[in-house]
């Protein structure tokens, strides 16, 4: 996994923010929306994070921020 140092890595979490402030549902959340908003490729997930998600906990504390509910895995 690359550090989150790295400027895309940092774009692409904010963009992740973003989206959820915008959306109804946790679903609606996805990777080409995510990548669309930092204006970075779908890939460049998966390159910085190690998969087409980012880090569970910024998802889940991000998201429990913003009101939406997630299930414990």
């Amino acid at each position: 996994m690359h550090s989150t140092a790295n400027p895309t890595a940092l774009k692409l979490l904010d963009a992740c923010e973003h989206v959820l402030c915008e959306v109804e549902a946790l679903e609606d959340v996805t990777v080409r929306r995510v990548a669309g908003e930092a204006n970075a490729n779908p890939s460049a997930i998966s390159y910085h994070f190690g998969s087409q998600k980012p880090p569970a906990g910024t998802i889940s504390a991000t998201a429990a921020l913003f009101g939406f509910a997630t299930s414990a895995h």
